[in-house]
């Protein structure tokens, strides 16, 4: 773990951030979220199914295909692409460490 976080940019250190605050709190809470909730199925369904596309894409498409599809989850984020990426870029410098000038 210490070398991952030395190394890790900042996408993973995001996931890993996701990972501890799940598991600050008491499993069960997340037991009733995704057992109890009538939408959790099918959240984890659409989870599922967009790694799979992804790995597919990888697997067999060509860059240009994948630009398309990354085009196209672009105009169904509309406006909101702007402000999550704003969000991310925050984000990202948080866990950036930070760089001194020479």
């Amino acid at each position: 773990m210490d070398t991952l976080q030395a190394l890790a940019p900042p996408p993973m250190k995001t996931m890993l951030s996701l990972v501890a605050r799940v598991l600050h709190n008491a499993p069960v809470i997340y037991w009733d979220i995704q057992k109890h909730n009538g939408a959790a199925q099918q959240q984890r369904d659409q989870l599922s199914a967009s790694l799979g596309m992804l790995d597919h894409m990888c697997g067999v498409d060509t860059p240009e295909a994948f630009a398309e599809k990354l085009n196209a989850v672009q105009r169904q984020l509309g406006t909101y692409v702007d402000v999550y990426g704003e969000t991310c870029e925050a984000l990202f410098k948080t866990l950036s460490p930070s760089r001194k000038s020479d």
